[in-house]
């Protein structure tokens, strides 16, 4: 009796219906992992898949923009929470993040540390005010404070440099300004 010894990958292998190519299991989407262990995946490759994809969402943009903006208005504090905590505080949840966001909102009474007042923006998809955006420090991720988009752009036009704040000040009174 004669064995013969195939090498492992040919397991981790499949071939995409659509394109034909064979490739690595993991170039195709995972469609559902059981509890056992085993995934399943899906029948086209991911390329193919994403291919298939943008053609149909360009086939049916406007339904699409609307079943996105309604998710997002629907779940736009979730969505919130999860950037917060992705940019600011990665040690917390999203629920803690946004808990974090509105004591700093309250402390501040709502508005920009620095002028007092309430961004100017309306959101497009929610229709409300924008946030106030978290100013932080680059170099070692500490959060400042709530600024209105105006502010927090001018600070980081200005590379948060005090000493080029300090001249600008100086610069400004000089000329009356």
């Amino acid at each position: 009796m004669t064995y013969y010894v195939l090498p492992l990958y040919h397991l981790l292998m499949k071939k995409c219906p659509k394109c034909k190519r064979i490739q690595e299991d993991d170039k195709f989407y995972i469609k559902k992992t059981h509890p056992n262990g085993i995934v399943e995946r899906r029948s086209y490759c991911i390329e193919c898949g994403k291919k298939d994809r943008d053609a149909w969402r360009k086939a049916n943009k406007a339904w699409d923009d609307a079943r996105n903006n309604a998710y997002n208005k629907k779940h736009a504090r979730i969505i919130r929470g999860h950037k917060l905590k992705t940019a600011f505080w990665p040690d917390l949840t999203p629920e803690q993040a946004l808990e974090k966001y509105d004591e700093m909102l309250i402390a501040q009474n709502g508005t920009c540390y620095l002028c007092n007042g309430l961004d100017k923006r309306i959101h497009p998809i929610t229709g409300t005010r924008w946030q106030l955006a978290v100013d932080h420090d680059a170099r070692t991720g500490k959060v400042r404070g709530l600024l209105c988009n105006a502010h927090n752009r001018a600070l980081g036009l200005f590379n948060h440099d005090i000493g080029l704040l300090e001249r600008s000040i100086a610069y400004l009174k000089k000329h009356g300004g």
